[in-house]
């Protein structure tokens, strides 16, 4: 954002977060096992309901600031809903985010248990053959913003990260 020229975000800006499950808890209650004291990180980490806000205060911002859990489906209802709020003049831009991490053992447990992976690793959406979704660490962010013909903004992007994982991945897919 620094490389498109945007310094201030203030009251024109609005937060937006998809954030699928929380495992940081899990890796929380691991530490203070281990002997390691809890402190407000823990507090603050294994609750979904702050990511947007504690990103909306670091930046100054002062538009609506909302995480959304639905599941896979995280990121893209944050991406409508802050093309609602741009659309509907409650913020001029929109920083739009999503993340999911895997922390701890038993998230991924409970999902083998639940039999909500696919069996080899691959998901494929409306699928006649789907046997459920594909799990994997990722993040994503971008800014939407009005646009009105004045002003233009032009970045760089800084890091593309792609990790894949060949682990049960059947040759020829």
């Amino acid at each position: 954002m620094e490389n498109a020229g945007l310094r201030e975000f203030g009251e024109s800006t609005g937060i937006f977060m998809g954030f699928m499950g929380s495992e940081y808890l899990d890796a929380a209650q691991q530490s203070q096992q281990r002997g390691q004291a809890a402190n407000a990180m823990s507090l603050l980490g294994s609750s979904a309901s702050i990511v947007a806000g504690r990103i909306s205060h670091f930046l100054n911002c002062k538009g609506p600031a909302i995480t959304v859990d639905t599941a896979c489906s995280s990121s893209l209802v944050a991406l409508d809903l802050a093309c609602q709020a741009i659309r509907a003049g409650r913020c001029r831009r929109a920083i739009v985010g999503g993340v999911s991490l895997i922390l701890s053992e038993r998230g991924l447990r409970q999902r083998v248990l639940g039999k909500m992976l696919a069996y080899d690793g691959v998901s494929r959406s409306f699928g006649a053959d789907a046997s459920g979704y594909g799990r994997a660490d990722g993040c994503v962010v971008m800014l939407l913003e009005e646009v009105d013909g004045s002003f233009y903004h032009e970045a760089v992007i800084e890091m593309v990260s792609i990790s894949i994982s060949l682990i049960n991945t059947p040759i020829g897919c």
